[in-house]
């Protein structure tokens, strides 16, 4: 069994993913929920906020393509060259917040900064890991966190509207990630995905049949 920081390591790639995941394909939605729907010193130029959202999914990108490339390290060394410039970045985006938070509203930043420095603490913590990691199923979990990071933000408007193709890229979605982490010989990655994508087609049936006995 790996130690507990080649375990962090793995934890931490896999939250690079579904968060840069969710920063790529729904970045309205998770700027939305970290209260930065717009810029409060431009709020008349929207072609700067297109910018901002741009900036926002090549960020998710970023993550994405960060936590996948530690996913796939198997070696150590290797994956402590990563983390470190993991951490970098982390703190990196964490001064750049502070800079800019005469611009933004302070909590936001506050929080905002938080989370970078925690994420690159972690990374920090993670690069001391000194055991090899299994590389397979990565394919599976990027495709798997891209179908449901979107649909997964907001799954309760989805199930009551009755959206087919969130849907049904969040059950897909699911079910990848639960055979990716299959393929990297983690069961609870597997069952809490497999688990996910089990409840949410229950929910979905469910709502299926509460809305055919309205209509009767």
């Amino acid at each position: 069994m790996a130690d507990r920081a080649t375990r962090l390591a793995e934890a931490l790639a896999a939250g690079l993913c579904a968060f840069g995941a969710a920063l790529a394909t729904a970045p309205n939605e998770v700027l939305a929920r970290a209260g930065l729907t717009a810029l409060p010193a431009l709020p008349a130029l929207p072609a700067l906020q297109g910018l901002g959202l741009l900036f926002a999914r090549l960020t998710g990108v970023r993550d994405l393509a960060f936590g996948a490339a530690l996913l796939g390290t198997r070696g150590a060394t290797a994956r402590r060259r990563l983390l470190r410039v993991v951490a970098a970045v982390a703190f990196a985006d964490a001064l750049l917040l502070l800079l800019g938070r005469g611009r933004l509203p302070a909590r936001r930043v506050a929080l905002g900064a938080a989370a970078s420095l925690a994420t690159g603490a972690l990374a920090v913590v993670a690069s001391t890991g000194a055991d090899d990691l299994e590389s397979g199923g990565v394919p599976l979990l990027v495709a798997g966190s891209l179908l449901s990071a979107a649909p997964a933000l907001d799954l309760a408007t989805v199930v009551r509207e009755r959206r087919s193709p969130p849907f049904v890229a969040f059950e897909v979605g699911a079910a990848l990630l639960g055979a990716g982490w299959l393929r990297r010989g983690s069961r609870a990655g597997a069952a809490i995905n497999g688990g996910a994508a089990l409840g949410g087609l229950l929910w979905w049936i469910r709502g299926a049949r509460h809305g055919s006995d309205g209509t009767r």
